[in-house]
């Protein structure tokens, strides 16, 4: 396909100095420039609804207290990886020796984000959900656990047994000092 402005039309585009007989390699460079700043947009917008980055708000290093203190109770490091198609957490306690990982993806066939939990004293969850009203909420028969960011930039996480509805965990996650 090929696109011909008359020379009229096109230096109304143009400021007054610019001409299209002196300066058709600038023309080209500015056209150039104007097609790779709309095609980023587009990509850019497509990115920010793209499911697969409902969780990056989580990403991060992070020192994680218990809701509403200044007590220390871990370190996480959240990392995406696999090209951004997932997301690994890393979790270690400040008072204990309890370490777990996660892996967390969105499975694009079903529309749900999945995780794999393990730790160090055998716990296994296989947890499944989804992204809603600001909210990252996943569960098994047991247990939900839901992450939002707050509007101080922290991270909240809070983990409930369904059974009883007892509060298995509740965490601020604050952005590590560097």
């Amino acid at each position: 396909m090929r696109i011909v402005l008359r020379e009229f039309e096109l230096r109304s585009f143009l400021p007054r100095f610019l001409t299209i007989e002196s300066n058709s390699l600038m023309m080209k460079q500015l056209l150039s420039l104007f097609f790779l700043l709309a095609c980023g947009s587009f990509l850019w917008a497509q990115d920010q609804d793209d499911p697969r980055r409902q969780f990056d708000f989580w990403i991060g290093t992070w020192d994680v207290y218990k809701m509403g203190t200044d007590t220390l109770v871990g370190k996480s490091e959240i990392t995406s990886i696999l090209t951004g198609n997932s997301i690994k957490e890393e979790y270690a306690s400040t008072q204990s020796l309890y370490k777990g990982t996660s892996l967390n993806s969105f499975n694009p066939q079903n529309q749900k984000w999945s995780q794999y939990w393990v730790d160090n004293g055998g716990l296994t969850l296989e947890l499944k959900g989804t992204f809603a009203e600001g909210k990252m909420i996943l569960e098994d028969q047991m247990n939900q656990i839901t992450w939002y960011q707050m509007e101080n930039g922290h991270v909240r996480q809070t983990w409930v047994n369904k059974a009883d509805g007892k509060v298995l965990f509740d965490g601020e996650y604050k952005a590590r000092e560097r």
